[in-house]
Parts: structure tokens; C-alpha cells; sequence
């Protein structure tokens, strides 16, 4: 230490940190016992501090502190302190795994619409995109919805330019996670991409991936028009016959009875 005040050096400049930060770290380190409580916003700029000069101890401190905090302010608002999002970055980039689960925690209990509001906003795409994909799946696992099925959203909504071309099973897979989170853009790409694949495809047999009630009936409850149309199209161009057939079969009445009434009899 000696060296480094040299003769008549009072003080030791350390880059990246600013005096009142590290104010803030010195009463910790060497505290009035209690330490001195410190708010949600100092111990947010005490944290790199701490991390980035290695201070273990402190580090733990400092993460329980915040786990206590922030259990009452978690929200979904960037302006908010307990910014969701902001706080699932740091506590991966710093790995604080108590400060990550308990972030986790916080989000399962955000109302599911407030979610899919900003999400189609697209108010926290730039924030997400601070995250691992493996902890962005995480972040959004939610019951009904497969990691393969996220995989498969997140390389639509984050590409290489031109989009990874889909096939019709993935689009499949992807198409009800992606109406329930109201990604309005990429839920219009999908309808298109399916309008341009599914023709050559369409058929009657309820096994083929063109099945065309199966469409039909995905198209109502989505409200995708262009599809329903496109699969009425297809209808048309299947053999009386052969529909005949599987009407006296009954192979159609159980996927026909998901239809609406009106839309029944637009199939009729």
C-alpha cells in the first residue's frame, strides 16, 4: 500500500468505480456494527463493485439483501426498481443464483396478460436479449408450451436475416405459443408461411399434416383468416366423392363438431 500512496500520495484512483460507490462499499467492509442499511438503489451500484474486486463475503450480503428487498417490488415496468428483466441479467452475469431463483419466482407470479402486452409491445425485447437463450427459456417456460416449441419461436423472433425456413410440423408447434403471447407479427408471418406450404399438402385424411378440417378448425379459434380461406380452397378442390365417403363413415364428424355452426356450414 505503501508503494502504491507513494511519498505525499493521499489517494489511490481505481477505474471504473465511482467515489460514491465505493463510499458505499467501505461501509460495508469496515462497518458501524449493524451495517449501515443501504437502499435498493445503492445496493444495485454497490453490486458490480463488489463483484468486479472480488469481495466474497460482501457479495453474499448484498444478494440477500436484495432477494429480501425486491421480494415485495418485482414488476414488469423497465422504470420500476424491481425490473424483472434487469435484475435476471445481473444476477446471470454476476452468477447470483439465490438473486436468479428469486427473480424467477417474481415473474411466475406477474399476470399473464401484463406478459403478453409487452411482449407484443416488444417492451422488453431489447432486455431479453441480455439473456442466455438457455435462461430466456427459463424466463418463459410456462405449462403447455415446450422448450422445442420456444426454441423454435425465439428463431423467428431473434433470426438471421433471411428467417430459418420452417417446416409445416414446426409451424404447427409453433403457431398456438405464438397466438397465445400475441407475437402479432410473427403470428401473421406463420399464417402466410402456412397459406404458401399447406395447398400441395391439402387432404382429408385426418393423419396427413395437410388435414384440412384440423386447418380449419385452427383457423377459427386463431382467427386467421387467410388460412380459413385458403383451407376452404382446398375443400373445394377435394373429390366429392371421397368426402361422401367419410361424411357416411363418420371419419369427420368428431374434428367437424369443433367447427362454429357458421363456419360448418361454410365446409357443407
Amino acid at each position: 500500500m505503501a508503494d502504491l500512496l507513494g511519498e505525499g500520495r493521499t489517494s489511490v484512483k481505481v477505474s471504473g468505480s465511482t467515489k460514491e460507490e465505493w463510499l458505499l462499499v467501505i461501509s460495508q467492509l469496515y462497518p458501524i456494527v449493524p451495517r449501515p442499511e443501504l437502499s435498493l438503489q445503492q445496493l444495485q451500484q454497490v453490486l458490480p463493485v463488489v463483484h468486479k474486486h472480488n469481495f466474497p463475503e460482501l457479495l453474499q450480503f448484498v444478494e440477500t439483501r436484495l432477494v429480501t428487498q425486491l421480494s415485495n417490488s418485482w414488476s414488469l415496468d423497465p422504470a420500476a426498481p424491481g425490473y424483472i428483466i434487469k435484475w435476471l441479467v445481473m444476477a446471470e452475469q454476476l452468477q447470483l443464483d439465490a438473486l436468479k431463483q428469486a427473480a424467477l419466482k417474481g415473474l411466475e407470479k406477474q399476470p399473464a396478460q401484463g406478459i403478453r402486452t409487452q411482449m407484443a409491445t416488444k417492451v422488453l425485447d431489447a432486455d431479453l436479449l441480455h439473456l442466455s437463450l438457455e435462461l430466456m427459456l427459463e424466463a418463459w417456460k410456462v405449462s403447455g408450451s415446450t422448450e422445442e416449441e420456444w426454441l423454435l419461436v425465439i428463431s423467428q423472433l431473434y433470426p438471421i436475416v433471411p428467417h430459418p425456413e420452417l417446416g409445416l410440423q414446426q409451424l404447427q408447434q409453433m403457431l398456438p405459443v405464438v397466438h397465445k403471447y400475441n407475437f402479432s407479427e410473427l403470428l401473421q408471418y406463420m399464417s402466410s408461411r402456412l397459406v404458401t406450404q399447406l395447398p400441395s399438402n391439402w387432404s382429408l385424411d385426418p393423419s396427413a399434416p395437410g388435414y384440412i378440417i384440423k386447418w380449419l378448425v385452427t383457423a377459427e379459434q386463431l382467427q386467421l383468416d387467410a388460412l380459413k380461406h385458403a383451407a376452404l380452397e382446398g375443400l373445394e378442390k377435394q373429390s366429392g366423392e371421397q368426402i361422401g365417403t367419410q361424411m357416411v363413415a363418420n371419419e369427420l364428424d368428431a374434428d367437424l363438431l369443433r367447427l362454429s355452426p357458421r363456419l360448418m356450414l361454410d365446409v357443407a
